[in-house]
């Protein structure tokens, strides 16, 4: 039986942008991503990935898939695997869209590495400190200086508060949570929405107000599932969704959606990720996700319903 290894997606539900600016964003790891078989040697590092139809070997002179697998492939060789260890093909299942805000990018790099990784019997390097940063060699190729929040998301999974700099640290959740995850249909690579609020930043005082409210609400979202409050977190939600629009990182599609999402009883509605494109999320009650759900399956090209179970704080 050939050997398998899997990872999660995520979602931030507040705090996107600011997290690059220094400031704090809650995330949440959804239970669907990355699903990664060995199928036997190759002359290089090769994913294929389904449904995307997509196939890379790594190649520092390639695409950015491939680059990015290189950039994979080079620090795996620094923490000692052999290039017998590395020079595998990899067929990779994606149950999510790629370039949607759900990460991706480094979920396929953690599943990559948990599987090669247990082919080389190489346990050690499978701690979240050494995954996360083995993770983010890649996620630099496709995100630039990325702040470590996918990579750090996906590998620990559940939900957490994220600071740059500090890591991510577990919240307490009083009740599961119901999200439900709709994507638009505009892809844009997140690198430009980031680069576009860095800037606005660099100019603006007012910007660098509202960046600096999104993290204020983000940790206004640990503290609503700590008391058990969804209605509190929606509320949240949908101010750092006003936020991001005045940012000019919202669409007028995934305005439309977020607005039917609440229309349809969501207790908070917002874009997911850079913006500009990419998925919105839904916050609801457990007698209200059907509908929610039925609703924004009508507008999206691909929607899911995701329960988020109750968790105790860490740290």
């Amino acid at each position: 039986m050939n050997q398998e290894a899997r990872a999660d997606s995520k979602v931030i539900l507040i705090g996107e942008h600011a997290v690059v600016g220094g400031y704090p964003a809650l995330v949440a790891g959804l239970p669907a991503g990355m699903t990664a078989v060995d199928e036997g040697p190759a002359e290089r590092l090769t994913v294929s990935i389904s449904p995307w139809e997509l196939e890379a070997t790594a190649d520092s002179e390639g695409d950015i898939a491939p680059r990015a697998l290189e950039a994979l492939d080079r620090a795996l060789a620094d923490k000692g695997l052999t290039s017998c260890d590395r020079a595998r093909r990899i067929a990779v299942w994606a149950a999510v869209p790629p370039r949607a805000g759900l990460g991706s990018s480094a979920s396929l790099a953690i599943c990559v590495i948990r599987l090669l990784a247990l082919r080389a019997g190489r346990s050690n390097i499978l701690d979240l400190e050494t995954l996360t940063a083995l993770a983010s060699s890649s996620e630099a190729v496709f995100h630039g200086k990325p702040s470590g929040i996918d990579a750090a998301a996906v590998a620990q999974g559940g939900v957490g508060l994220f600071q740059r700099g500090q890591g991510l640290g577990r919240v307490h959740i009083r009740s599961p949570l119901e999200i439900v995850v709709a994507l638009s249909g505009e892809r844009p690579p997140a690198v430009e929405m980031i680069r576009k609020v860095v800037e606005l930043c660099s100019v603006d005082t007012h910007v660098r107000r509202m960046r600096a409210r999104l993290g204020d609400l983000a940790l206004a979202g640990a503290n609503a599932l700590d008391s058990g409050d969804p209605s509190a977190l929606g509320e949240a939600m949908c101010e750092a969704h006003r936020i991001l629009s005045r940012l000019g990182v919202s669409t007028v599609e995934l305005d439309t959606m977020v607005t039917a999402a609440l229309d349809a009883g969501a207790l908070g509605a917002k874009l997911t990720g850079a913006g500009g494109g990419g998925c919105m999320l839904a916050l609801c009650t457990e007698q209200d996700a059907g509908r929610v759900l039925g609703t924004l399956e009508k507008r999206a090209s691909w929607a899911r319903h995701f329960t988020i179970p109750t968790q105790e704080r860490t740290r």
